[in-house]
């Protein structure tokens, strides 16, 4: 990602200076402690999008497996049905944006499907912003590449900034706490999405982690 490739060239151009200067002192020794903690922080924002990215692609994959006609049950008492979840999803995507500064918010979207919603009354609401299955699925994938693409080129120090929309600082002071957020969202929706799956009784093959082969 960017934010990789900023701190890795830093630690490059710090080592051309120390190289030409024959040395360091303590001025030195401060500065390769600041290059070698934000190399590890862009590290970090890369691998977070990276298991973002597999993660988004399973969740969508399994919700494709099931019949379209599926997408509103609620198997066993399960609430949260797969339509839901992926307008959820979708929202979730605009949330980080606009935390961001990068975005603004669909107010209706958030209102039918942000937290507290009731999955049970959304499918009229829901047809008013997807036509269908794979029309939800293409807009999600769109919308989570797009977050992902925005938290890539953040700046290695951004994480340990202020996250930039204000009113988003009561649940997520810094733009780190944003991003440990965003993988734990995303996980525990994941898991619904399985139980779902389950407790409807998909037939389907395991849906493989992307270049590993290992089962859901």
């Amino acid at each position: 990602g960017g934010g990789v490739a900023a701190a890795e060239a830093a630690e490059s151009q710090r080592r051309r200076r120390r190289s030409r200067s024959g040395g360091g002192g303590a001025g030195e020794r401060t500065d390769r402690a600041s290059a070698g903690r934000a190399l590890r922080c862009a590290m970090m924002i890369e691998h977070l999008c990276n298991q973002l990215a597999t993660q988004r692609i399973q969740t969508l994959a399994r919700i494709s497996q099931a019949p379209e006609g599926w997408l509103f049950l609620q198997p066993g008492g399960l609430v949260n049905h797969p339509a839901w979840t992926l307008a959820h999803l979708h929202l979730a995507d605009q949330l980080v944006l606009l935390s961001l500064g990068q975005s603004t918010l669909d107010i209706e979207l958030m209102e039918h499907f942000g937290p507290g919603s009731r999955p049970a009354q959304e499918k009229a609401a829901w047809t008013r912003f997807f036509s269908s299955r794979d029309d939800a699925v293409t807009k999600v994938r769109e919308g989570h590449t797009r977050a992902l693409a925005v938290v890539r080129a953040l700046p290695a120090e951004s994480v340990n900034q202020p996250t930039p929309h204000e009113p988003s600082r009561d649940s997520f002071p810094k733009i780190g706490d944003l991003l440990a957020y965003m993988l734990w969202h995303e996980g525990y929706h994941a898991g619904q999405v399985s139980q779902w799956r389950r407790a409807a009784g998909v037939v389907g093959a395991n849906v493989p982690v992307t270049g590993a082969g290992m089962p859901l």
